[in-house]
């Protein structure tokens, strides 16, 4: 099923809106206004919530905690040794993601190489904007978490070059 992230541009902090193709809110993110560590919650259409995802605060490279309600939990870890792709592994999930660092181009397959979902970068939004394609419908909520987690990673990215005094 194919799914839109959008990153809601006139609010105080994080919220991305995730609506299906008939642009109907399947879930949504929100992010504490204050919060050394990105605090973010994940909920349904029902405003159940779903999962939290924050920021290590002592890591090398970049390192999010993805918590499920049900108990599982991952840590997205970013991989920077070559700059021409992005590369996370998703422990906990058992997962990996490879992708394009120019955009928001993202492959995410399960321990045995098998494709579980894919996104590409809206271009031409303002905001941040992604299609996703999940192709296991049973994992679409940890699947939203984790690209979320990587537009977050993405974003102190951003900031960090922004905040450079070179």
């Amino acid at each position: 099923m194919l799914y839109h992230i959008r990153q809601k541009v006139m609010s105080l902090h994080g919220v991305y809106n995730v609506t299906d193709t008939a642009d109907r809110l399947c879930f949504h993110v929100k992010q504490r206004a204050v919060s050394a560590t990105n605090h973010t919650v994940l909920y349904d259409e029902n405003d159940l919530e779903l999962g939290t995802i924050h920021r290590k605060m002592v890591s090398l490279h970049g390192t999010h905690t993805i918590e499920m309600s049900n108990g599982e939990k991952a840590e997205l870890r970013e991989h920077r040794a070559l700059e021409l792709h992005d590369n996370y592994d998703v422990e906990g999930f058992g997962w990996t993601v490879a992708g394009n660092i120019t955009g928001h181009e993202f492959a995410i397959q399960d321990a045995g190489g098998n494709e579980i979902a894919r996104s590409q970068e809206a271009y031409l939004s303002i905001g941040d904007r992604m299609a996703v394609e999940v192709l296991d419908e049973s994992q679409t909520a940890k699947v939203v978490a984790v690209l979320i987690a990587i537009l977050e990673i993405q974003r102190d990215r951003k900031n960090a070059v922004a905040h450079d005094p070179q």
